[in-house]
Order: C-alpha cells, then structure tokens, then sequence
C-alpha cells in the first residue's frame, strides 16, 4: 500500500470539510483517508490515504482537482515506534513516524 499525504491550506475549515465530506479521496478508490488539522493553524489541512499502487498515487497527485496544492509522498522507512495492545482478544498496533525534519507522521 502506499500512502500519500497532501497538505493543504483553507480559508474556513468548516466549510471546506463540509465540501470534502462529499468529494473526498474515495473517489480516487483510496482504501482509507482521514483529515488532519495543524496544530499552529487550525485552517492547514493534511489529508492522507492510502491506495494501491504507485500509479494509483500518481494518479491522485497529477488530477487537476490536487494540481497547485502543496503534496509531499510519505516515506515507506521512517523513524518511530510501535506500541501493541491486546483489547478483547485481537492485537492492535499503533504505529507513530517521525520524519528527517523532525514532524510526525
């Protein structure tokens, strides 16, 4: 799988995510995307998800809809730690990254 993250500024959140709720990276058959908020500026988005291929990503990254917007591919090695759990009988990971400059990931 690979995961792309795309970061880009909004004007009003809650607006915009009124929008992306209708249009979001679904639509590029992503597997999974959430939306994250900065914390410094609540109005910085990064939307990540993960899809199948490289293509896929390409894919994503060259639609015109993303063309202008800042866009950055997530490292598949990157420092960081893995912490297990056990609830009800199935192991959970939680996996935290950190990249070269020091942000999470």
């Amino acid at each position: 799988m690979i995961v792309v993250g795309v970061r880009h500024p909004v004007t009003a959140h809650d607006t915009w995510k009124a929008v992306y709720d209708t249009a979001h990276p679904g639509t590029f058959c992503a597997k999974f995307a959430r939306v994250d908020r900065a914390v410094d500026d609540p109005n910085m988005v990064i939307v990540v998800c993960g899809l199948d291929s490289v293509e896929a990503a390409s894919g994503m990254l060259e639609s015109p809809d993303l063309k202008g917007r800042a866009r950055f591919l997530l490292p598949s090695k990157r420092t960081g730690w893995t912490q297990e759990a056990r609830i009800g009988g199935h192991k959970v990971f939680l996996r935290t990254g950190e990249y070269a400059d020091g942000t999470l990931g």
